[in-house]
This record gives structure tokens, sequence and C-alpha cells, in this order.
């Protein structure tokens, strides 16, 4: 996958839609499911280094970060020919099982007697431009948790780049530049995201 520099800002749900109807000509849409993989207890037990997600809501993909430096990350990707059922907690927690350990990730055993598949979905318009070796994306996307109120988010992306000294940041900064007083911009993937907001959501509904 080359080198990653995302960055997300949390925006209210006015602001993410004047974004939608300014933007909705201009952008494509992009559906996603995430998964978070819980116990009864609701600790997470798969790390924010591995990504799992039904791509465009119906392929199959497991990422890992193999580097991270200064908030670039690398990851591996995995596609997964098998297809899965998201309603189906035994037979998607035994693949996600079964493609951790086939592809040497990560050796945990699951069942839906002891743990649960959160699924997040994400509903996002998006600008991709490539730039040489690198593509820049901006985009706004919506994130729902089962039974927790929805979320809204701005985000930048720089993807595709082998050599991590040629991400250029100045084009992140432009769209959504990181003021150290504002606790709502993030430096992350995807997983690191989707895991904070989940347990900070899951804590707020205690």
């Amino acid at each position: 996958m080359g080198f990653e520099f995302r960055r997300f800002k949390q925006i209210n749900a006015q602001e993410y839609q004047l974004a939608v109807s300014e933007n909705k000509d201009q952008m494509e849409t992009k559906d996603d499911s995430y998964f978070i993989i819980v116990d009864k207890e609701g600790k997470i037990v798969i790390p924010d280094t591995i990504g799992i997600k039904l791509a465009d809501m119906t392929d199959l993909e497991i990422k890992v970060q193999k580097k991270k430096k200064a908030g670039i990350e690398k990851w591996k990707k995995i596609h997964i020919a098998e297809k899965v059922d998201a309603s189906d907690q035994e037979s998607l927690l035994k693949t996600i099982e079964n493609q951790l350990k086939i592809n040497d990730i990560l050796d945990i055993s699951l069942s839906s007697d002891t743990h649960k598949a959160i699924i997040a979905l994400t509903h996002k318009i998006r600008k991709q431009t490539q730039l040489q070796a690198q593509k820049y994306e901006l985009g706004f996307f919506s994130l729902k948790f089962e039974n927790m109120n929805e979320a809204y988010y701005k985000t930048v992306n720089i993807e595709g780049e082998k050599e991590i000294d040629n991400i250029d940041k100045q084009l992140i900064e432009k769209d959504l530049p990181l003021s150290s007083q504002d606790i709502q911009v993030l430096t992350c993937g995807y997983p690191e995201l989707l895991t904070k907001k989940y347990l900070e959501m899951a804590q707020q509904s205690k």
C-alpha cells in the first residue's frame, strides 16, 4: 500500500450536511463497514494496528500496520476472497479468526458466545487527486455505531508514496491544519480513530 498520512477532524451535523450539499456534484461516494471486536465485558480484543472492513459493503479487507513514524503509517492490505454475511455474528467472527490466523497476523479464538463484532458504518464523499506517486484525498463522512449517535468528520489523506520522506505534509496542513488547541484533530488511520471513538461513545452511554 505504501505510506499514508491521514488526518481527521470531528465536525457537527450542520457542517457535514453543508459540505455534502456543496460538494456532492464534485465528489464520489463510498460506503464501508468496519468491525471492532469486543468480548462480553466490552473490551476490545484486536488492536488498532489491525483494521477489518467490508469495503464498499461487499469486499472483506484486513490491513496491518507495519510501521509508524511522526503520524505517517505503512500498511499491508489483504483482500479476502471469502464472502461474509455481516448479520451472521458467528460466521463473521469465524471468518475473521481464520483469516487472521491464515495470514499470520494474530492467533486469536473468536466466537459469538464470547465476542461480538461491533459494526461501524461510514458514508463518505471524497475527491481524490493523483500527484505523481501520491494520491491526495479530501473528504467528509458520517460514522454510525449500532445503538449510538451518529458522528461526522472532515478528513484529508495522502497515500501510495513508497518513500516516507517524500510525504508532503504541507498538503494536509493546507486543508486541515493541526492546532495545539484543537483536540478534535487526530493524525492517525481509520482503525485508531474508530477504536478511540467507540470507546468514548461506549463510556458516554453507560
